[in-house]
């Protein structure tokens, strides 16, 4: 059997002392609810937590430098105090009960950076779902160059029509021990793991091995997998092996785009530091047919709706976000990204503030959509609401070359 692009990995987990401080939701979510991070900092303080070898995204700067200093300090710190639990050459099987109690599935290993690239004209076997920012990457890349823990929140996809790799795991659970069982902090929901490991690991490892050669029957150029969340710290990981060489892995949880479960929720945008009348006025004289596909518009005193020429709505961000990239750019106004409705329309009672309301899309188009454009615009889709966002969890001791860390 050839050696396989996604694969098992020695899983590291706290031990159950130390499980129900561990798991915070991923750095790149509340962006601009600074309030979510600074109630975490103040319920794990003094608390042994993921919280404490990440770098929230609402608090990066220009100089993050102390920051990172003390996150590399925790995780020496916690590999020395003996926090883990081991789980040699195996996955983890995880169902992530949701706010809505539907169960999302999802198989944590560990995947192959040398068979993945962020830029769209690669034809790797992994690739990006959306557009790399490449300015985004450079705060990202010092807090994983010299890390000792690969702590992941990416989730990669597979177009796994069948439902043979991860599925089949959920009718075999009273033959695998589980792990953890327990409710997120912050309303994130409920999670459950078991550990994937002899026999049943070896039949997950067939059924990816039988996907891979079916895949590479279906395009031209492989396409095995897809990066679902997480794209830039992916691509951070993988800038960071270009610059070490050394080790050429990284921690994703799998899971199936035919998943019925499976719900892609919109990113909405929210342009801030405008004339929001002048804003609307250019959007309709740029997009001026009463046809294709419908957003919604809101501002503090008024609401409407512009359609967009487009087919599909995987092409909607193919329009609008060269739109108002130039715009900005132009008038000097700031754009957030968005999950949520009721959170875009709090945020557009502001003065000089627009928020466009995007629609969602089906995760059955996820991969015909980077086939035919390469990638997504950059934030196109959620894997759920923001509070549903992947938790830090599983963890893998990295391997790094000391020598180069300190050159």
């Amino acid at each position: 059997m050839e050696k396989r692009i996604f694969q098992s990995a020695d899983i590291l987990l706290p031990k159950k002392e130390y499980m129900g401080t561990w798991p915070v939701i991923a750095c790149d979510q509340f962006t601009s609810e600074a309030d979510y991070w600074n109630r975490l900092e103040e319920m794990y303080h003094d608390s042994i937590s993921s919280l404490h070898t990440i770098l929230p995204e609402a608090f990066l700067c220009e100089d993050n430098k102390e920051d990172i200093k003390n996150i590399h300090e925790h995780m020496d710190e916690y590999l020395n105090n003996d926090i883990f639990q081991e789980y040699k050459d195996s996955y983890v099987y995880v169902e992530r009960t949701m706010t809505n109690n539907t169960i999302r599935k999802g198989l944590v290993g560990m995947l192959d950076l040398r068979e993945y690239d962020f830029v769209p004209s690669h034809k790797t076997p992994v690739r990006a779902s959306e557009k790399t920012v490449e300015e985004r990457i450079p705060p990202r890349l010092k807090t994983k160059i010299g890390s000792a823990l690969d702590i992941s929140h990416v989730i990669v996809f597979c177009d796994d029509d069948a439902c043979q790799i991860i599925e089949p795991l959920s009718e075999m659970k009273d033959h695998m021990t589980k792990l953890y069982d327990m409710d997120f902090n912050m309303n994130g929901g409920h999670i459950s793991g078991w550990l994937v490991e002899g026999e049943i690991k070896e039949e997950v490892d067939r059924h990816i091995q039988i996907y891979s050669e079916k895949q590479k029957l279906k395009y031209a150029q492989p396409l095995l997998y897809a990066v679902g969340d997480g794209n830039h710290s992916l691509a951070a990981m993988k800038e960071a092996y270009r610059l070490m060489q050394d080790d050429p892995y990284a921690l994703v949880e799998l899971e199936n785009i035919h998943d019925p479960m499976q719900r892609f929720e919109p990113i909405h945008r929210c342009i801030s530091g405008i004339e929001t009348q002048e804003f609307i006025h250019t959007l309709e004289k740029t997009f001026p047919d009463q046809k294709g596909i419908e957003i919604a518009w809101h501002t503090k005193d008024d609401a409407g709706t512009i359609h967009m020429p487009v087919k599909q709505k995987t092409e909607i961000l193919e329009v609008l976000q060269p739109f108002l990239d130039s715009y900005l750019i132009e008038h000097q106004g700031k754009i957030d990204y968005i999950h949520g409705e009721e959170s875009l329309k709090q945020l557009c009672q502001k003065d000089n503030t627009i928020g466009l309301e995007l629609p969602a899309f089906e995760s059955s188009e996820l991969f015909s959509h980077i086939e035919a454009y390469g990638v997504f615009q950059r934030k196109a889709f959620s894997i759920g609401e923001a509070s549903e966002k992947r938790y830090y969890m599983e963890c893998r001791k990295m391997h790094h070359d000391l020598k180069k860390v300190i050159q």
